[in-house]
């Protein structure tokens, strides 16, 4: 419609923007149970990607792997909400440890501010080509092996294809959960302005829960992004997951971290 409204009658806010009148205790609360469906793209749509993809070179047996690094060019809101935003070029080893190992890897989004410098046959850099298609962008997310991304609105596609996630850059802590027991998610290091000093993690989760709303706009911290190596790192062990086909239930660490989140939270 093009009609412009505001966030929250755009994204789900329940419990953000009001108060609720009736109290219930924490520990009461209960996850909703929903039941699971599978969304797929029509047949036109469906066939309309494959001669797509036939056209970039990838074939129905080819594996190929997504990464999309959020900045102000697309929304154009540069000077706002900067800590949402990623240099793409600190994906640049893990794309490559990808096409070594016979990946096909596609940079995702409709525009980007600059170019990724890989000259490699089984990279597309889908921003600067010449195969960009919103019916497509459907198809690359569905039919991916995994996402590499930061928190944006290509992630949400991903969570309803029920895709494997690697969430890299993430700062909102207690709203960036994973999306199935498959996916993974990484931070960028908070640091007070004042004196440019990290914050540990611990320390960033205890602060009172302002600092954590979706609206702070972090005039007192800011954040340092996730390294090209922490982003390497994170996608070996992430890949290695799924190439092994390993238990995935949590670690002793990773129910203990999740415990330390909830006590938090409340």
């Amino acid at each position: 419609t093009k009609i412009k409204v505001i966030e929250s009658f755009r994204f789900p806010t329940i419990g953000v923007y009001y108060n609720i009148e009736k109290k219930i205790s924490f520990d009461k609360i209960k996850l909703p149970q929903h039941a699971a469906y599978e969304v797929n793209l029509s047949n036109k749509a469906n066939n309309f990607c494959l001669k797509k993809m036939k056209e970039i070179g990838i074939s129905k047996e080819d594996n190929f792997v997504c990464v999309h690094a959020r900045d102000s060019k697309h929304a154009n809101d540069q000077g706002r909400r900067e800590f949402r935003n990623a240099d793409i070029n600190n994906y640049k080893e893990t794309i490559l440890y990808l096409l070594e190992k016979n990946y096909w890897v596609i940079r995702l989004g409709q525009s980007s501010n600059k170019k990724i410098e890989i000259n490699h046959p089984k990279f597309i850099d889908y921003p600067f080509s010449q195969f960009k298609d919103h019916c497509l962008d459907l198809y690359l997310i569905k039919n991916c092996k995994f996402l590499i991304c930061t928190p944006s609105g290509l992630r949400s596609l991903a969570v309803l294809f029920n895709k494997p996630i690697l969430v890299t850059n993430v700062v909102r802590l207690f709203q960036t959960k994973s999306a199935n027991e498959f996916s993974r998610t990484i931070s960028k290091k908070p640091f007070w302005k004042k004196n440019k000093k990290l914050i540990t993690l611990e320390n960033y989760l205890k602060l009172k829960y302002v600092y954590h709303h979706m609206d702070y706009i972090n005039n007192e911290i800011d954040f340092e992004e996730n390294t090209s190596n922490e982003i390497l790192e994170a996608i070996k062990e992430f890949s290695g997951l799924l190439e092994n086909k390993p238990d995935y239930k949590p670690k002793a660490n990773q129910i203990s971290f999740r415990n330390f989140m909830l006590d938090s939270f409340k």
